[in-house]
């Protein structure tokens, strides 16, 4: 490891640090290497279940705002569903006078509204995401060397 992504990842500043996404933030110069694995010949493992978990939580979350992305996009696709669901309930009374016993609207409802919450906490989540990027702040990108730098530039 380089000198200067050692600087990058120790000048983090999160209670949270997590090894490979600071390093996978820092740098996308990332090679692989065989290692052999042996059986423990001595003690156990510190890791339980629950800091296993922990550690998965911060992988996913730590470094990253797609998962609130995500809820974004099933608030929509939710929403859209239940949007359909109300289209096919009022075509299927339109055009054929029949009347649901409430099921269809009732879902159809449900489907919208909940979806439009997911959307909500989605986008209130993406600002949120945002100032968090903003205050940690780590940079959104490194300059590794200028090549051409001009005459009184700093």
């Amino acid at each position: 490891m380089h000198r200067e992504l050692a600087q990058r990842i120790i000048s983090h500043r999160s209670p949270y640090p997590h090894i490979d996404g600071l390093i996978l933030g820092a740098t996308n110069r990332i090679a692989t290497l065989t290692v052999e694995h042996a059986e423990r010949h001595d003690g156990k493992s510190s890791y339980t279940p629950r800091k296993l978990a922990r550690l998965a939580l911060s992988l996913l979350f730590d470094f990253s705002i797609m998962p609130l992305r995500i809820t974004s996009l099933l608030g929509l696709v939710l929403c859209a569903f239940g949007v359909v669901i109300l289209a096919e309930v009022l075509a299927e009374m339109l055009i054929f006078g029949t009347r649901q016993a409430g099921w269809g609207s009732l879902m159809g409802a449900l489907a919208v509204f909940s979806g439009a919450q997911l959307l909500m906490l989605g986008i209130m989540g993406e600002y949120l995401g945002r100032a968090f990027m903003t205050v940690s702040g780590k940079p959104q990108s490194y300059v590794r060397r200028v090549i051409n730098q001009l005459p009184g530039a700093a």
